[in-house]
């Protein structure tokens, strides 16, 4: 009988791509392994994990006054944890304290906590849907020609603007309905350039890094309410100089 694993760590979008790989290692360990996330958060963690991690849906009641939703998110999860083999906590909401280190950026801590090499970070892996993927090509890109992609906002509400001297034309990855963004994977594999802020989609991107052109360079850019030059990400494979 396969052991069981209950990964937590509910939320949010970027954390998900984040974790997603660490699901996939234990998952090719032989392990079954479980992921607990709020219902909004559900279709997103299905679009990436479908095939190696089963999702368990949380009680919401509780989350909207809570100014760290994450730790109502995650003490549910607590409370589920006896009946799995192992437990794998990444949201750092411990009871007893926090986890990560001075000097340690959150998905440094993630990995370090799940015993597992910083780069399989970079190995994240889905079943891709070829024709969600092309009709959101043919809507934002069509016959446009040479163009740039970019994540100018987070989830914060916070934006940001290109560098003045890009002047190819863009194409901004923003929510369209009926779409994940993993679906947004064409249109960033054949962008000649890729600018994100600190959020899911310089997430995914840093995910799936070696499925990308290799020619293909990607600025990561400063949100404005970020009041120090230091970002939140490793982003070892990104360009500072607009940051």
């Amino acid at each position: 009988m396969k052991k069981t694993a209950l990964l937590i760590q509910p939320g949010a979008f970027g954390d998900i791509f984040t974790c997603a790989p660490i699901a996939k290692h234990f998952h090719d360990e032989g392990i079954e392994v479980h992921w607990a996330v709020p219902e909004k958060y559900k279709d997103h963690l299905n679009s990436i994990t479908a095939e190696y991690a089963k999702t368990i849906v949380l009680d919401d009641v509780s989350f909207p006054q809570e100014p760290d939703w994450l730790r109502v998110a995650a003490y549910q999860c607590y409370n589920m944890a006896r009946g799995f083999d192992i437990v794998i906590d990444l949201a750092d909401r411990d009871p007893r304290g926090g986890k990560q280190l001075p000097k340690e950026t959150p998905e440094e801590t993630k990995y370090r906590l799940a015993g597992l090499p910083f780069n399989i970070k970079h190995a994240l892996t889905w079943k891709r849907d070829i024709k969600k993927e092309k009709s959101l090509y043919a809507q934002v890109v069509g016959d446009l020609g040479e163009y740039v992609v970019a994540s100018l906002g987070s989830s914060h509400g916070d934006r940001t603007e290109l560098p003045e001297e890009e002047t190819r034309r863009v194409i901004e990855i923003t929510p369209k309905e009926g779409y994940n963004i993993v679906d947004w994977f064409e249109v960033i594999q054949r962008a000649k350039a890729v600018y994100c802020v600190e959020s899911a989609v310089q997430c995914f991107v840093d995910g799936c890094i070696s499925q990308l052109p290799s020619t293909q360079p990607r600025y990561l850019l400063k949100r404005s309410s970020i009041k120090n030059n230091k970002p939140y990400t490793v982003a070892r494979y990104w360009d500072f100089s607009h940051f």
